[in-house]
């Protein structure tokens, strides 16, 4: 009876296996070049020898396509070519592709919504002649995949952290910022806007909000892709928000350019307005941090119109503070988790990177950089002064200030480059301890010394120009210089150790860290999964050590893995007030008390039965 239940076993196995993943690499016996090899090893593998967009091919007309969602090719090692997929339906009328550049280990190719009903040829391409092996080719069903990993119930991802509190309850800059752990931007996705007033392509359309939140080729965002960060160990979220597509009345003249001098109104658009507390909800609800910012209304785009120049601060000061006034009071009620952030990389009328007036004739002006910093910090205390003026938990939230240009004085190649911390100002505040300084930094990763060695000497200066000043920093964004330019194939190896190197120096010296959205991109964040997996890792690393996030195990009270009677001790501590677990609120009722030690012994029952 026994050896019939474990048949039964290994074949209700076999079949759940067979929906999620069906290996098809016996298939691949053919190619489309007679100079071509394709074998098929004893192990299972394929070693593939291809001529430049020649094609390792494999032809169906009895495998259900439709019961799955992408085809997968994993490698036995990093490609040195480009490579592609290529899956031709309906006797080659419609096809479907994906695209691996080099260095990659495995190339999927997500089906989309696309009907592979009638798929007829599927083919593996290489760029150039080169040799692949081929570790297995398999179909997935993602369904049972996001089944798999879906939360154990015996675990919390909520964050054990221990808070500073001001006179009133509210967390001080210091602590949240420590309780960030680690951040992420969700960028190109409410920040999106046109860039140019001569072709404001987004405001000729429908200007919906959808077709901001997707214009840059990012999906609509929702809830499962936040979890699945805070699942991963981050604590916090940056959400970049351009503001002027959306605030007053922008209106194209017939030609379709913009000209900013009609710009009139000060209402902000009541469903962007809602779409954007949506998202803050996602992050909020999560338990986590959220910073809430102004973004590519600063830049160096000609819809700018927040420059850092004391005529231009003077010109918009109004429409500035307007605008905030309304997002503070807007969110006003929100606890310490949302903060607020002034302005992005704002930049001086010359566009100057690097430090003011940069980009001047000679490459430095004193007048253009004394009024650009003179401008970064009215900026900063408008901001200050008009949010604590509305109210409500505003008068003692947590506010960020940039830097000009939000940089970090990263380098030694021009004495200025340090000028941007040392004349960023504290702003006056009417309250203490709740304010965060703000720098970016993307530095050149090709040599993996020089980097680290760049890093040191970066946080040495924060320390020294900006810490200093009586405030803790953050990097808003942070990744390599390339990150535009695919640095995570051309220096993988070195990325993934800088990230790691990078989060380890900044996590020592205090200062919170956000990557700039990479992680996880375009049709991933729909699912949602991971685009770059393994630098997710090594960020988590960087934070957390060599074994990663752990999440917590209800019950476990004081931490020492175990849920047992030292747990109810330790709530009971709680309740008397001699200790002080966040765990102890056991049933998350945000109290301690009898119902609390109720649930540790329902854990302890339904681990012993």
């Amino acid at each position: 009876m026994k050896k019939l239940s474990a048949l039964l076993l290994l074949m209700v196995c076999a079949m759940f296996l067979h929906a999620a993943e069906i290996d098809i690499a016996l298939k691949f016996t053919g190619n489309w070049n007679p100079s071509e090899k394709v074998t098929q090893n004893g192990d299972g593998s394929i070693t593939y020898e291809a001529v430049a967009w020649g094609g390792m091919a494999a032809w169906y007309d009895n495998v259900d396509w439709s019961a799955y969602d992408k085809l997968v090719f994993e490698f036995a090692e990093k490609t040195t070519v480009n490579t592609q997929i290529l899956i031709q339906m309906n006797q080659g009328k419609e096809e479907v592709k994906s695209w691996g550049n080099v260095g990659i280990t495995s190339l999927e190719c997500a089906f989309a919504g696309k009907d592979v009903s009638s798929v007829k040829q599927v083919a593996l391409q290489a760029s150039d002649a080169t040799k692949i092996l081929i570790k297995r080719i398999y179909l997935v069903h993602d369904k049972e995949e996001e089944a798999a990993e879906a939360d154990d119930p015996r675990y919390t991802y909520d964050m054990v952290t221990e808070r500073t509190e001001d006179s009133e309850g509210y967390e001080t800059a210091f602590s949240a910022v420590a309780n960030m752990r680690i951040g992420w931007n969700l960028g190109n996705t409410m920040d999106t806007h046109s860039g140019s007033v001569d072709n404001m392509w987004l405001e000729k359309g429908n200007r919906s909000v959808t077709s901001y939140e997707t214009g840059w080729g990012q999906p609509v965002t929702t809830r499962e892709l936040i979890h699945m960060f805070k699942k991963a160990g981050f604590n916090a979220i940056r959400v970049p928000v351009t503001w002027y597509p959306h605030y007053g009345a922008v209106v194209l003249n017939s030609e379709g350019i913009w000209d900013k001098s009609t710009w009139a109104g000060f209402g902000i658009n009541k469903q962007w307005m809602a779409r954007v507390k949506e998202i803050v909800d996602y992050v909020i609800d999560e338990g986590m941090y959220c910073i809430l910012n102004v973004h590519h209304d600063t830049g160096a785009a000609s819809t700018t119109w927040l420059v850092a120049d004391v005529k231009e601060y003077e010109n918009y000061k109004t429409r500035y503070e307007t605008l905030w006034e309304k997002i503070a009071t807007e969110f006003k009620d929100y606890d310490d988790h949302l903060l607020f952030e002034a302005y992005n990389e704002m930049l001086d009328t010359y566009n100057s990177w690097c430090f003011a007036s940069f980009a001047t004739p000679n490459s430095y002006d004193a007048s253009v950089a004394n009024s650009a910093y003179n401008a970064i910090n009215k900026y900063a205390q408008s901001f200050v002064d008009v949010v604590r003026g509305t109210g409500g938990n505003n008068e003692r939230r947590n506010l960020i200030v940039t830097t000009y240009g939000a940089c970090c004085g990263e380098g030694n190649w021009n004495s200025h480059l340090v000028d941007p911390l040392k004349n960023m100002k504290l702003p006056t505040d009417n309250v203490s301890e709740h304010i965060i300084f703000e720098v970016h930094s993307y530095p050149d990763i090709k040599n993996l010394n020089s980097v680290k060695s760049s890093v040191d000497d970066m946080i040495s200066k924060l320390q020294t120009h900006l810490v200093s000043k009586g405030a803790p920093v953050i990097f808003g964004e942070w990744g390599p210089s390339g990150i535009d330019n695919d640095d995570y194939t051309k220096y993988h190896d070195n990325l993934l150790a800088f990230a790691q190197y990078f989060v380890e120096k900044t996590k020592a010296a205090g200062m919170g860290t956000f990557y700039w959205m990479g992680l996880s991109s375009e049709a991933d964040r729909s699912v949602p999964r991971w685009t770059q997996g393994d630098l997710k890792d090594a960020i988590v690393k960087g934070y957390y050590g060599a074994d990663g996030y752990q999440p917590f195990l209800k019950g476990d009270v004081n931490m020492d893995g175990t849920v047992d009677i030292s747990d109810i001790v330790a709530i009971i501590n709680e309740i008397a007030g001699t200790a002080s677990y966040q765990l102890a609120d056991v049933n998350s009722d945000k109290t301690v008390d009898i119902s609390d030690i109720v649930a540790v012994i329902n854990v302890i029952s339904s681990s012993n039965s």
